[in-house]
């Protein structure tokens, strides 16, 4: 697991540094987009536990406020068994697995967000295109229900014929919907007033 270990790490470091950075350590939001996003999930979920807590800055959290997952797996066995061919790149280089589609890889499920969702989660916003052909849709819709069927604050967002990077072809419709909705939740979220 060094890639989240390493990104919890980082957020520690922020912490560690807030002068240097002049951040507010209070107000850190994750924000990535599929494999960034699957991280952001991740961290998101593990923030009020030590899981993947490993290195330097120990004394500092690697909790965030709220996280914005976009074309994010969510759930890898599930990811698995819907787009055998997409997966099938990360299965062994990333995962250190041969699961075969309906197996229970625990490497998997280790690595699945979905995995980690308590009631005691930060808000998300959760966003994905219909048409993608990378990570499914239904990866999103996952996390989402998993989310609110514990009571946590959560949005779902999907751009209808949407790709992996949420772009609609011929298009730009979409555009002022993603960015209003990430701007409104990013201010609600750090509490940062008007935008």
């Amino acid at each position: 697991p060094s890639h989240i270990e390493d990104v919890k790490c980082a957020v520690r470091h922020l912490r560690a540094n807030t002068a240097l950075y002049n951040l507010d350590p209070d107000r850190i939001l994750a924000y990535g987009a599929s494999a960034g996003g699957h991280l952001a999930a991740l961290l998101g979920l593990t923030g009020t536990t030590r899981e993947f807590d490993t290195g330097e800055y120990m004394d500092y959290s690697s909790a965030v406020k709220a996280v914005i997952a976009q074309s994010a797996p969510t759930n890898l066995p599930a990811w698995h068994c819907e787009y055998p061919e997409s997966f099938a790149i990360y299965l062994t280089d990333v995962f250190d697995s041969t699961a075969k589609c309906g197996e229970q890889d625990p490497k998997l499920i280790i690595a699945s967000p979905v995995a980690y969702v308590d009631s005691a989660d930060v808000p998300f916003l959760i966003m994905a295109g219909t048409a993608d052909n990378i990570v499914p849709h239904q990866q999103s819709e996952i996390l989402y229900r998993a989310l609110m069927d514990v009571g946590v604050p959560s949005q779902l967002l999907l751009i209808e014929n949407g790709k992996h990077s949420l772009v609609v072809k011929g298009e730009s419709s979409w555009r002022p919907i993603v960015h209003e909705t990430v701007d409104a939740f990013i201010t609600e979220q750090l509490g940062l007033g008007n935008p």
